[in-house]
């Protein structure tokens, strides 16, 4: 089946786009992407021994200290809203990173809406590039899934921009519902969404 995402962003917003960040204005063109937990998933096996766990703070600096510490801000935010971070560990070498949330909808460090009870969200993914193409996200996500619908959670969710179509085509092979969910930020004031899904 051919997929029916677009390949790239019409010009006419990557200009809008550009032209609103100088007055503090942006525009997320996104999609909510969710999938029942109660539902297979088919299973996944990296090309690499992988195993997955809860990041300790070691991880997490280990991680800052190679990504730098602008990705501190980013850990100490996803710590506040008490989201957890899970580690695809190669041998001793940590791989990705994946953030899972129980009570927010988060989105490049803005809350943008509640949970609904029952619910969780995947966010703030990342595998370091000597390691991709191995099946290591897809992995980190199949795991946090299970441990999700283990603890009796009903579904998981994540964003993806329109025009990231890897993702996208990986989601659709997986059966995930797709929702539009354009976010617009506004300066000073909280973030503004147009999904039905979770209102």
């Amino acid at each position: 089946m051919e997929s029916t995402f677009l390949r790239k962003r019409p010009a006419w917003q990557s200009f809008a786009g550009r032209f609103g960040r100088l007055f503090g204005i942006q525009f997320y063109d996104l999609y909510y992407c969710e999938k029942p937990l109660s539902q297979p998933f088919e299973p996944v096996i990296p090309s690499l021994p992988i195993q997955v766990r809860l990041a300790t703070n070691k991880d997490l600096s280990r991680i800052i200290n190679r990504l730098g510490e602008d990705t501190r801000k980013v850990f100490d935010y996803n710590t506040s809203i008490d989201s957890s971070c899970y580690v695809a560990v190669h041998g001793d070498m940590i791989t990705g990173y994946i953030w899972a949330n129980r009570q927010f909808i988060d989105m490049v460090g803005m809350q943008v809406a509640k949970l609904p009870a029952g619910h969780s969200f995947s966010h703030n993914a990342y595998v370091f590039p000597e390691y991709r193409h191995k099946q290591i996200y897809r992995y980190l996500r199949q795991v946090i899934c299970s441990e999700m619908y283990e603890s009796g959670f009903l579904s998981i969710a994540c964003f993806v921009d329109k025009a990231n179509t890897g993702p996208l085509k990986v989601f659709e092979r997986e059966g995930m519902k797709f929702h539009n969910a354009p976010v617009l930020k506004l300066p000073l004031i909280r973030p503004i969404h147009f999904c039905r899904a979770f209102k």
